[in-house]
């Protein structure tokens, strides 16, 4: 955020830091196996949806490390616990995801 230091959200003025603090809060860390390749946007996306993620639920989706490490932010906290229990592993083995590790 280098534009301005507050923001006007929802009729209320939330700070850099509050910003900063609500996105955290919607961010979900992952980490996709290997398998000898880096991964492109498209196929973390394809993932998720195929995950049963809703494209209206995803705010953003972005590289951390090597293209094997992703953070991908959600519109609501709740969209992010959807995510979270989808890639629980209980439901991993259920539906034979390709999520090979969670982190958060």
């Amino acid at each position: 955020m280098s534009v301005s230091v507050a923001v006007l959200m929802a009729g209320s003025r939330m700070s850099e830091v509050d910003v900063y603090k609500s996105r955290l809060e919607r961010t979900v860390k992952i980490q996709l196996s290997s398998e000898g390749r880096s991964y492109s946007r498209k196929d973390v996306l394809d993932r998720l949806l195929g995950a049963e993620v809703p494209r209206k639920a995803i705010e953003a989706l972005g590289v951390r490390e090597r293209n094997v490490k992703w953070e991908v932010t959600l519109c609501t906290a709740a969209d992010r616990n959807c995510l979270l229990q989808l890639l629980s592993p209980a439901y991993r083995r259920l539906a034979g995801a390709k999520f090979s590790k969670l982190t958060m």
